[in-house]
């Protein structure tokens, strides 16, 4: 997961601040129903046309994947009327068809989120299911997002340097479908032979070649395998 971190580095109101609030509680997701665009360019428009004291989002993810992090999680922003308070804004750059780099992202940035504050995935949303709000943002089935999250919370995330039980799972399936760890085998260790055998099991199967153990390859995994 690769973060850019842009707090203080982008456009902010002369005479308007945001406050701070306590720990969050909630997420929502929202599109920039543009094609294009960044949170340079989403921070200018929130403070030059709209007015308000900063970028509205906590979090941009561009087509590209790549996550830029505005504000520390527990400032208050303008992004969600009247649930701004505890909540989380997340953008993804594009107009409710997004790349499967953004995605992954997405998938990764929230499951570390909720992870961190404790936060329920009842309480993760797009920003159309609040109450009140007029919009179709963010474009996407959030209810199929919130699946992936449950999934994640039986079969967790993985991705090399972790260790322990799921790991040595993840292996012990790995092998089950032809992948080869001939030098370490089911060690528990997700080093560079498992990040490699996972790559080679998304090539074969289609999937996004990035070597980590997400909900699409767990889910083709465990079809191929078998849940036990």
């Amino acid at each position: 997961m690769k973060v850019i971190d842009r707090r203080r580095k982008l456009p902010v109101h002369s005479g308007k601040q945001y406050r701070r609030g306590g720990t969050p509680e909630k997420i929502t997701i929202h599109h920039s129903a543009t094609a294009a665009g960044s949170a340079e360019r989403f921070a200018d428009y929130h403070v030059h046309t709209l007015g308000w004291p900063g970028i509205g989002y906590h979090y941009v993810i561009g087509k590209n994947g790549t996550i830029e992090k505005c504000w520390d999680e527990n400032v208050i922003t303008y992004h969600t009327a009247g649930f701004n308070s505890g909540n989380i804004g997340i953008c993804l750059t594009g107009n409710g068809s997004f790349s499967r780099s953004q995605l992954k992202s997405l998938v990764e940035l929230t499951t570390h989120l909720k992870k961190k504050y404790h936060i329920p995935v009842s309480r993760i949303k797009g920003h159309r299911e609040w109450s009140g709000q007029r919009t179709e943002c963010p474009g996407m089935d959030s209810e199929w997002f919130r699946e992936k999250l449950r999934f994640l919370e039986t079969e967790p995330l993985l991705k090399a340097g972790m260790k322990g039980p799921a790991v040595r799972k993840l292996q012990k399936k790995l092998e089950s479908t032809g992948m080869q760890l001939k030098r370490f085998g089911a060690d528990g260790v997700y080093g560079k032979e498992t990040r490699q055998a996972v790559m080679n099991y998304q090539r074969k199967r289609g999937l996004m070649v990035d070597g980590i153990t997400g909900p699409e390859t767990w889910r083709t995994l465990l079809k191929d395998t078998g849940k036990g």
